[in-house]
C-alpha cells in the first residue's frame, strides 16, 4: 500500500498563535499536493470548493476499492494452489470432476445459457504516483501533525493511536477543540478582536500592516464558523472604515472612490475584486512611504565633523574631517610619547602647526616673526622707492630748478 510522504522541511511547529494562518496553511498544502483537502475541510468546515471536495473523496474512494480488489486477488492465489513435495515449488491443484460436472464444464465453454460462464482473470494497471486512497490520506495527515505538534502539544498527539482508520481526522479535531475551543464566548472574542483591530485606522495607518492583521482576524472568525467572515466581506468592512475614519475629502477615500471606478469598469468580483484593492491601496501607501522618507532626508541633513576632534578634544569641528586632520596625525607622530604634554609638563592642546614645534603657538614662532618682519621691510622699501621716483625728472625734460634764477 503507497505511503503519504512528509514533507522535506517539517514546517512551523502547532501553536495557539499559529493555528489559524500559519499552521492551516502548511496542513492545507500538505493534503492539496495529494488530493485529500477534504479530510480538512470535514473538520475545520467553511469549505470554499465543496465540489472539489466531493471529487476527491470519490477518487479516494476508488483507489481504497482497487486496492483491496488487489489484495484480494492476491491473496485468493493462496486457495488455488499447494507446494510439491517432490520439486518443492508451488502448483496449481488438480480440480477433480465427476461424469455430471464434465457436462457442466463443457455447457460454460460452450456459453449456454442458464449456465455460469466463467470470468476473465482481471489484470491491474500500475498505480501511479501521487494517487492515494483515504487510508493513505488518513495515515499522511496524522504523521504530519505528529511531526508538527510534538514540540507544544507530546500530550494531544499521543491520545491518538496511528492504527485507528480516521486516525488523521481524529487528531485533527483532537487539536482543534484544544487550541480553540468553539463556544459562544469564544465567538464573541474572535468578533471584538475583528472590530477592535477594523476601528484603529487613521490617516496616518500603515495600510499593509492593518489590512494583513484584519485578514488573519477575519480568517479567524471563518475558522469558529461564523458568517459573513469572507476575504470579500473583509474588504467592503475595510473600504467603509477608511472613509469614516479619515473623512470623505482625505486621500485615502480618493483613492478608494478611484479604485471602484476602475473595478467596476473592469466588472471584477470576488477573489479579483479584493486583489485589486489590496494592490491599489498597497501602491498608494508605497507613494506615501516614499514621500515621507524624502522630506525626513530634507529635515534631518547634517554637517560633518572630525571625528577625531570630536572624541580627543571635545569640540565639533566641521573644517576639515578625520582623513585630513591634522591635529591626529601630530598626535600619531609625537604625542602618543609623552601623553599629549609638552617638554615642561604642560598639557599641549596644538602646537605650531608653521614648524611643528610642540614647544609655542603659532603667535609666538620665530618663522612667522621673520616672515612679519620681512613683510615690512618689503612694505618699507616700496614706499621709499615710489618717494625717489617721484623726485626724478623725467627722461629729456630739463628741470626747472637746475640753476639759480637770475638777478633782478
Amino acid at each position: 500500500m503507497p505511503k503519504v510522504p512528509l514533507p522535506t522541511k517539517i514546517p512551523e511547529s502547532i501553536s495557539p498563535t499559529l493555528w489559524q494562518n500559519v499552521n492551516r496553511r502548511d496542513i492545507l498544502s500538505f493534503l492539496s499536493d495529494h488530493g485529500g483537502t477534504y479530510l480538512f475541510y470535514s473538520v475545520m468546515k467553511n469549505d470554499p470548493d465543496p465540489d472539489n471536495s466531493t471529487i476527491e473523496y470519490v477518487n479516494a474512494a476508488k483507489v481504497d476499492k482497487i486496492l483491496n480488489l488487489q489484495k484480494a486477488q492476491f491473496l485468493a492465489q493462496a486457495e488455488s494452489m499447494y507446494l510439491d513435495t517432490k520439486t518443492n515449488s508451488p502448483v496449481k491443484k488438480t480440480p477433480t470432476t465427476t461424469v455430471g460436472d464434465e457436462e457442466e464444464i463443457e455447457a460454460a465453454f460452450e456459453g449456454k445459457e442458464g449456465v455460469d460462464t466463467i470470468t476473465d482473470t482481471i489484470s491491474f494497471h500500475k498505480l501511479p504516483s501521487g494517487v492515494y486512497g483515504h487510508k493513505d490520506l488518513q495515515k499522511g495527515l496524522y504523521n504530519l501533525l505528529t511531526s508538527m505538534g510534538q514540540t507544544n502539544y507530546s500530550a494531544t498527539v499521543s491520545a491518538v493511536e496511528p492504527n485507528a482508520t480516521n486516525c488523521g481526522t481524529k487528531l485533527l479535531t483532537l487539536l482543534n477543540d484544544t487550541i480553540s475551543p468553539q463556544s459562544s464566548e469564544t465567538n464573541k472574542q474572535a468578533k471584538n478582536a475583528y472590530i477592535d483591530h477594523r476601528d484603529t485606522f487613521t490617516n496616518n495607518t500603515n495600510f499593509v500592516s492593518w489590512w494583513t492583521t484584519l485578514l488573519l482576524l477575519q480568517a479567524t472568525k471563518a475558522t469558529l464558523g461564523i458568517t459573513d467572515s469572507t476575504r470579500v466581506a473583509a474588504m467592503e468592512d475595510a473600504c467603509d472604515t477608511m472613509e469614516e475614519k479619515s473623512g470623505v475629502e482625505s486621500r485615502w477615500s480618493m483613492e478608494i472612490i478611484q479604485w471602484r471606478i476602475k473595478s467596476a469598469a473592469k466588472q471584477e468580483e470576488g477573489e479579483a475584486r479584493v486583489s485589486s484593492f489590496e494592490h491599489h491601496m498597497r501602491v498608494h501607501q508605497q507613494r506615501r512611504n516614499l514621500a515621507s522618507k524624502e522630506k525626513a532626508n530634507a529635515v534631518t541633513v547634517k554637517s560633518d565633523y572630525c571625528a577625531w576632534c570630536f572624541k580627543n578634544k571635545g569640540v565639533k569641528w566641521n573644517n576639515h574631517t578625520e582623513s585630513t586632520c591634522r591635529n591626529k596625525k601630530r598626535a600619531e607622530n609625537g604625542d602618543q610619547d609623552n601623553g599629549g604634554r609638552r617638554g615642561d609638563g604642560k598639557p599641549n592642546r596644538g602646537g605650531c602647526h608653521v614648524c611643528d614645534s610642540k614647544e609655542h603657538f603659532v603667535k609666538d614662532c620665530p618663522l612667522v616673526a621673520k616672515a612679519r618682519a620681512f613683510q615690512v621691510c618689503i612694505n618699507e622699501n616700496a614706499t621709499t622707492t615710489n618717494v625717489s621716483a617721484e623726485n626724478k625728472t623725467s627722461a629729456g625734460v630739463p628741470s626747472t630748478y637746475s640753476e639759480p634764477p637770475p638777478p633782478p
